[in-house]
């Protein structure tokens, strides 16, 4: 398999940040662009009264989500990766799915909260519906203290095409 890009969704918390470091230590070691994904939800019309509004709003939401997503990398990161940051406004899981088709996706790292069944059925969850969904291979990362080195990957299967 020939890994050039890995995409990383975040959504600003724990989970997404350190799926971003397991991203950075693979896109390093794979010598990959990495691609940083955030989803802006799209503003409630109720908030907004004028067009001028609207347009202030988002391009303040834009301009908040980008110099946030320039902080999650380090410099020293910037300096030697292949780095794309990549903004979109909709629903995650449509937009994922869509970014990675469009962006050509060889490899997607997404952050997991580890909620159980019960969490998960009240509150459905991006994640899960992504690895159903997606055609590009998906490494989930939950609730670790920083990336480890991969040394062995277990591959489940049954048998099916």
């Amino acid at each position: 398999m020939d890994i050039k890009n890995v995409l990383v969704p975040t959504d600003f918390s724990q989970p997404s940040t350190i799926a971003l470091d397991y991203g950075v230590a693979l896109a390093r070691q794979l010598r990959a662009q990495l691609t940083l994904l955030h989803l802006l939800e799209p503003l409630p019309v109720v908030e907004i009264t004028t067009a001028a509004d609207m347009v202030t709003v988002e391009k303040g939401r834009r301009e908040s989500a980008m110099e946030q997503l320039g902080n999650l990398v380090a410099p020293e990161d910037k300096d030697d990766l292949n780095l794309r940051i990549v903004l979109k406004t909709g629903n995650p899981r449509k937009e994922i799915a869509t970014a990675v088709e469009e962006l050509h996706a060889d490899l997607v790292v997404l952050g997991t909260s580890g909620r159980g069944r019960l969490g998960r059925l009240l509150l459905g969850s991006t994640t899960a519906a992504l690895l159903r969904r997606l055609q590009a291979p998906i490494l989930t990362v939950c609730h670790v203290s920083s990336p480890r080195e991969i040394k062995r990957i277990l591959f489940a299967t049954d048998l099916s095409e």
